[in-house]
């Protein structure tokens, strides 16, 4: 299953919103290899034909690498013709700031135009493993998701309060 390609990207815990990836997802769980791509331009005139050319090129060496069960790949393709390189990445956090400007219509009712800011949590970290720092930087990010979210480090310690 090839998902996509998404306008807009993405990138870090945006994921867990993403149509492209949860279709792309849905695949996995049906045992079919799949790879969700997002193109991290928006607008109108995005130009797709890089993004599949760079697709087409990997998926027969996806599908020779024969990825592991229950894993997807999440790739984003940054703006322009030429990319960097690929970047092997793992999920950033990505949070929003909701911020809120009031306008006008044309006969001077109020509305209200939401605009977020994007905030970083990753800040600190080392940024060439995350995807979004990677896309930034010009590269294309491969992410390797698995379906499994278990937090498995905390288990044994969650049993340890006998919860009942």
């Amino acid at each position: 299953v090839i998902s996509g390609i998404n306008r807009g990207p993405n990138l870090g815990t945006d994921v867990f919103y993403s149509g492209t990836v949860a279709a792309a997802m849905e695949g996995t769980i049906l045992g079919i290899p799949s790879i969700a791509v997002s193109h991290t331009k928006t607008g109108h005139r995005i130009d797709y034909s890089p993004a599949a050319k760079f697709i087409a090129r990997i998926v027969p060496k996806i599908k020779r690498f024969k990825l592991p069960k229950g894993t997807l790949l999440n790739v984003n393709i940054p703006a322009g013709t030429k990319f960097k390189g690929v970047a092997m990445t793992k999920l950033g956090v990505r949070r929003y700031e909701d911020k809120f400007q009031e306008r006008f219509d044309p006969v001077g009712n109020p509305y209200y135009w939401l605009q977020s800011e994007i905030l970083t949590e990753d800040e600190g970290k080392r940024k060439s493993d995350i995807d979004a720092f990677a896309v930034e930087r010009g590269y294309v990010s491969i992410t390797p998701i698995h379906y499994d979210l278990t937090n498995y480090h905390i288990i044994r310690k969650l049993k340890k309060l006998r919860l009942r």
